[in-house]
């Protein structure tokens, strides 16, 4: 009975002794891995450690003005006319970094056009401008399109701009208020058209 008591008890130690001594023979992956991580930072200016897969922030286009009206009233109209375009230039693509966001991820942007972000900071002196400036700069881009319907199109849009005889019943108002819109319209109108004629 007693024999088998202490044969219980050596067994137990002996197992103890066991894991204790396969614990001190292990490697301590983490320290071996920030080992590694430090050589190869040191040496080759690289990083071997997992950087766990971070959310995109949604960025939404900010819109503010380079200079305060003041100042701006006291330019040059050459000056007013630069800086309007380069906070135009950079309002745009701040807007279109965040509509391929939204489009990329299937979801609906705040804003459904460039032209409506705009005129969400209508009141404002520089949107203002930029707002009455996007439909000349709009045709400008069209003009200059190796798409020959593009240029067609600009054609329309610069008689409505002007005011002159056209075959749409917009106004220069309505250009700063939807452009895209309106250019889509004469464009399917165009293309309409062309079938026509095909089929005759």
């Amino acid at each position: 009975m007693i024999k088998s008591i202490f044969f219980g008890i050596y067994k137990n130690l002996k197992e103890q002794n066991k894991e204790i001594y396969k614990y001190n023979k292990s490697i301590d992956h983490d320290v071996i891995a920030l080992i590694i991580d430090a050589i190869m930072r040191l040496l080759f200016g690289v990083s071997i450690r997992q950087v766990k897969a971070m959310p995109e922030p949604i960025t939404y286009p900010r819109f503010e003005s380079p200079v305060d009206k003041e100042t701006f009233d006291s330019m040059s109209k050459q000056d007013k006319k630069s800086i309007v375009f380069l906070t135009f230039v950079k309002l745009r693509a701040s807007y279109t970094k965040h509509d391929n966001f939204m489009k990329k991820f299937d979801m609906d942007g705040r804003y459904p056009s460039f032209q409506a972000f705009l005129q969400s900071f209508s009141g404002d002196y520089m949107a203002d401008e930029i707002i009455n400036m996007y439909p000349f700069q709009y045709i400008k881009e069209l003009e200059k399109s190796e798409n020959e319907m593009d240029r067609e199109v600009a054609v329309e849009l610069k008689k409505i701009m002007k005011n002159e005889s056209s075959d749409y019943p917009y106004t220069h108002d309505d250009l700063k208020m939807f452009i895209n819109s309106i250019r889509g319209e004469i464009e399917n109108n165009k293309k309409l058209e062309i079938e026509n004629k095909k089929n005759k």
